[in-house]
């Protein structure tokens, strides 16, 4: 390729004296706008430690027999290349209830207490008591590992990995979600509370 096939390109720019980068600490990111009308919401956000997946596809087995259809799990639910933190935050914010399944192995994953807490703060702000929108499961034979103590206060049921246990605390899941007319956030803008 010539030099006259290259006129109107723009060489890219390399830096040396006159045109290095200056880099000042500080990190912008410019986001789109969302536009709400088009923003997916859930009837359940489902939250378990990779331990768990057996259980927790079981579980989501179960709502979905049970008739909850839009249940959001992270594996298919972040696009490649997005932010998960800003996707687990939105999905979080746009479902009617949020389910961790809260095992041992739960308290010890760092993005499942950031999912606990970022759910818990987000209610609380809203003025909702911990039970009515977290719904959480125990698959434990004790209840010690629950924290805070807000949770471990509300009854949390237990899970068995058998089917009938599964498919009663399904049954609940979804008379909670029939019960939640809306998505956490809308609660929060019904409130006149901010998120």
């Amino acid at each position: 390729m010539g030099p006259a096939a290259l006129r109107g390109v723009h060489p890219i720019q390399m830096p040396g004296p006159g045109n290095a980068p200056r880099y000042d600490g500080r990190v912008s990111v410019t986001r789109r706008p969302t536009d709400v009308s088009t923003v997916k919401s859930y009837d359940v956000f489902v939250s378990y430690a990779r331990a768990d997946r057996a259980l927790a596809l079981a579980l989501i087995t179960e709502l979905r027999n049970q008739g909850v259809s839009d249940i959001f799990i992270d594996e298919p639910g972040i696009d490649p290349w997005e932010q998960i933190t800003d996707a687990l935050s939105e999905a979080l914010a746009r479902s009617k209830v949020y389910l961790p399944l809260y095992s041992t192995t739960f308290t010890e994953r760092p993005a499942c207490r950031w999912e606990l807490h970022t759910a818990f703060v987000t209610l609380l702000t809203a003025g909702c008591a911990p039970g009515e929108r977290i719904c959480g499961l125990n698959p434990e034979p004790t209840f010690d590992h629950i924290q805070p103590t807000q949770l471990r206060d509300v009854l949390m049921p237990t899970v068995r990995d058998d089917p009938d246990s599964i498919r009663r605390a399904a049954v609940m899941i979804a008379d909670r979600v029939v019960s939640c007319s809306s998505a956490a956030s809308s609660f929060c803008l019904r409130s006149g509370r901010s998120r």
